[in-house]
């Protein structure tokens, strides 16, 4: 027999696809792993696995965003270390072919009761601000990380690692622990890729799981950071993460992270952190959505957004790409109204851990929604891949513009559309109180002719520019007058500060209007066929 940590080869290139995956598990089941009680996950042995010779045949497998994110990662001759449960993966066959080592740490489920860290009963309320905390706090500090426990690990020993469902299986300061090992064993550029499942018809086979808020996980991981032997600070830089539609996954609710280890000062998260912590808590979000309107937090809500998609001919089976999809109320009107597949990216966590949640209760059927955390300026999709790219009041926070439609012109179908609605400048010159009020809130404001010209620009044809400041002003004043009547409720959920706050804005809104400073444009434009 095998011992355990002993490398084991296989080589040829004749074998079919089956039977070298066959071959696969029938040699690391001769393994001799050696397992370890603990009051946490039980751990086996990490045994490093090698498999020579190219193979051949197709890879099989279903909808899969760990498998694709593997796929968009240089794999060549790297070191790969996998966390978790390998035995349904038949896609390893392709991975082994690329890869210069795999070693395995194997873990089982959570031995002993389990707190289920789920925050979704104060989603909508505006209170889970404390979840973290409360989390932070549960039992387990004396459990091992499965990573550590395993074997010793050598700092800047991986290329990439992967977490298959890891964080389900682990207390919250196991899952900490486990990250900062992780951050460690990787060399610098070194990718993690995680595996999270947010909810189960089937409770995971049955075993107890733990089931993550991802706002939270990801606040964990923007705080995760240590001092190299080289006194260089390092952290994990956010390349996506993806929760797919759970008709794709056999009903399951997953997400999946795609890291990468940098210098701190490269990590790129400040901006994701204030949106998360002070424009958009799950407080201001909840305060938004009082006066837009259930699922929205943009102007007009559900009327606008059904009066601009209308514009759009969208047909079933279209993919729409949503830009700060929010809570994702208008991908989900449009995988409802017109069956087409949406994936809705928005840089805040707050707001994707709400849309995820509300996903399951939009009986969606004919269309689908992915959801994203990522920045859009740094993402990448394969070009032409989308019908329509729509995006509502979100490109006045970014300053690089021209740079983000050339992407999205990349990523249009021949033929395909763009409709954005933004805040915008007047043509005047601006007053002082104007200005403060751009730089304090750290806007990019173009005017609406400036905004079309850039589309042009940049390749776009067919340009519409239109000046909707009125139809802004009017919006503003329906949402204060259906807001204003339930001032007792929302100050009783919220503060008198915060309704004030509310109504102040939008009648400041309507002042800066009237005097020219600020307008509102819509612009929808198409890339040739």
């Amino acid at each position: 027999m095998q011992n355990a940590g002993e490398s084991v080869s296989t080589a040829g290139s004749t074998n079919t696809t089956a039977d070298k995956y066959k071959g696969i598990r029938s040699a690391m089941q001769k393994l001799d792993y050696s397992v370890s009680a603990m009051d946490g996950p039980t751990v086996k042995r990490s045994t490093s696995v090698t498999f020579e010779g190219e193979g051949s045949g197709k890879h099989e497998t279903e909808t899969d965003s760990l498998y694709e994110m593997l796929q968009q990662l240089d794999l060549d001759k790297k070191d790969v270390l996998f966390l978790g449960r390998v035995a349904e993966y038949q896609w390893f066959t392709w991975l082994l072919r690329k890869v210069r080592s795999l070693e395995i740490v194997k873990t089982d489920g959570p031995q002993g009761s389990r707190e289920r860290r789920n925050s979704s009963t104060s989603l909508k309320g505006g209170s889970s601000e404390g979840g973290r905390e409360r989390q932070r706090s549960g039992s387990g500090s004396s459990e091992v990380c499965p990573i550590s426990s395993a074997s010793k690990r050598t700092p800047d020993s991986k290329d990439v690692l992967v977490m298959n469902c890891t964080g389900n299986t682990t207390t919250w300061t196991q899952l900490e622990e486990l990250l900062t090992s992780a951050l460690r064993t990787l060399r610098p550029g070194g990718f993690l890729l995680a595996r999270e499942c947010l909810a189960s018809p089937s409770d995971a086979d049955g075993q107890r799981v733990n089931y993550n808020d991802p706002a939270e996980t990801y606040a964990l991981i923007r705080d995760l950071s240590f001092v190299a032997e080289d006194t260089q600070r390092y952290g994990f830089k956010l390349a996506y993460a993806v929760s797919p539609d759970p008709q794709k996954t056999k009903k399951r609710t997953e997400m999946c992270w795609l890291l990468e280890k940098v210098p701190c000062v490269a990590s790129g998260m400040e901006f994701g952190k204030f949106l998360d912590e002070v424009q958009y808590s799950r407080k201001g979000i909840s305060k938004y959505e009082a006066i837009f309107g259930d699922g929205f937090v943009s102007t007009g809500g559900q009327r606008t957004t059904s009066e601009f998609c209308q514009m759009l001919g969208l047909q079933r089976g279209q993919h729409v790409l949503d830009v700060g999809a929010g809570i994702a109320g208008s991908a989900f009107h449009m995988a409802k109204e017109y069956g087409v597949h949406v994936t809705g990216v928005d840089l805040s966590s707050n707001m994707f851990s709400i849309a995820v949640e509300r996903r399951g209760e939009a009986a969606l059927s004919a269309g689908s929604v992915d959801l994203e955390i990522a920045d859009i300026l740094t993402r990448e999709y394969a070009a032409e891949s989308f019908d329509l790219i729509y995006s509502r009041d979100v490109i006045l926070h970014i300053a690089d513009k021209r740079r983000l439609f050339q992407q999205m012109f990349k990523w249009l179908k021949p033929g395909g559309k763009l409709l954005i609605t933004d805040y915008c400048c007047g043509d005047k010159t601006h007053s002082s109180d104007f200005q403060t009020y751009v730089q304090q809130r750290g806007y990019i404001l173009l005017t609406v002719a400036q905004y079309g010209q850039l589309l042009e620009e940049v390749g776009f044809v067919r340009v519409k520019a239109d000046d909707r400041t009125q139809q802004f002003i009017s919006v503003l004043h329906n949402e204060l007058r259906k807001f204003e009547p339930l001032e007792t409720e929302f100050v009783e959920q919220f503060s008198r500060e915060d309704y004030e706050e509310i109504v102040s804005g939008w009648n400041a809104k309507v002042g800066r209007c009237h005097a020219g400073d600020q307008a509102w444009g819509l612009f929808i434009a198409e890339k040739d066929a």
